[in-house]
């Protein structure tokens, strides 16, 4: 895209609706409060039109998700997601599909939280470092 920020803006919308994992770039102008995944600048100048934005469509995970007797709770917001009130930070944003976060829990020991989404199921992995061991959880919608 080449688009001035108020294009974008009125089309984010319509973007965020593309499938999980579409890529969208943008020459120079971005798209607000939605932060590009990627920036990359040129050495050359070409009149100040030197800069690509990589976004890549997260994957909704907002809402109730049962788990067991369990409920996770996330909100989102674009590519960042909370649990509780409490931000999980992005390790790996290659993938919207895939949606990783670390969190620190369990105590203060820290871990990694793996999920996969599709559609009302999330397949992830749980990998605690402090004690060396994973195990795998699953929820829906």
């Amino acid at each position: 895209m080449f688009l001035l920020p108020e294009i974008n803006l009125k089309l984010r919308p319509r973007l965020l609706e593309l499938k999980p994992g579409t890529r969208v770039v943008s020459n120079t102008f971005t798209m607000g409060e939605w932060e590009a995944d990627r920036e990359v600048m040129t050495d050359d100048n070409w009149n100040s039109w030197n800069t690509a934005l990589l976004w890549i469509v997260p994957a909704k995970v907002e809402g109730i998700w049962k788990m067991g007797q369990d409920e996770l709770v996330l909100s989102q917001q674009f590519q960042d997601t909370a649990w509780q009130g409490q931000p999980w930070r992005k390790i790996d944003n290659n993938n919207r599909r895939e949606t990783r976060w670390q969190r620190n829990y369990f105590q203060g020991r820290r871990s990694f939280v793996y999920g996969n989404v599709n559609g009302n199921k999330m397949l992830g992995t749980v990998t605690n470092q402090a004690k060396g061991n994973k195990s795998d959880w699953y929820a829906t919608r």
